[in-house]
């Protein structure tokens, strides 16, 4: 078995134990578990840069754009008008998954931020308008009369 002595923590490990370069077949000469590690520490020193990496990986925006889109939302939920994002403390960014499916978007389908709270409404119902005009539907009947069912369930198990 091929084996590599990692960079920083200095420990022969296999091959398989280090990334690709993406430069032919040639390996990183730090260990998966030594950058992993790099990665998290630099994500936790320098937030704004990680979140703008993922903006651009992910959504194929920068953190210009990202600002921009808020700016025009007036600092608010695009759905809710909400000006906290809630969850984490950021807003998320919702995109056409007809265009786009998973988490990533092309860029050209992005329909705005949203808070926590209304990105999960969007993603519980699957982006679906059908499942979302039942819903409003179903908010807006009148609530059941318990006691109504209570007393015709007593009155047909009696009998």
């Amino acid at each position: 078995m091929e084996t590599k002595i990692c960079n920083k923590c200095k420990e022969e490990q296999p091959i398989t134990a280090f990334h690709m370069t993406g430069i032919g077949e040639k390996r990183r000469k730090t260990c998966k578990i030594c950058r992993n590690n790099e990665k998290r520490v630099n994500r936790q020193h320098n937030p704004e840069q990680h979140r703008g990496y993922e903006l651009k990986r992910r959504y194929k925006i920068t953190v210009y754009q990202f600002n921009l889109i808020l700016t025009l939302q007036n600092k608010r939920c695009a759905l809710c008008g909400s000006i906290e994002p809630g969850g984490q403390g950021t807003w998320h960014v919702d995109h056409d998954h007809n265009c786009c499916l998973g988490a990533t978007s092309c860029g050209k389908c992005i329909r705005g931020l949203l808070c926590t709270n209304c990105n999960s409404v969007l993603g519980f119902a699957k982006d679906n308008k059908l499942i979302l005009k039942k819903a409003i539907k179903y908010l807006e009947k009148e609530p059941i009369n318990v006691k109504s069912i209570t007393r015709i369930n007593r009155v047909t198990t009696t009998t």
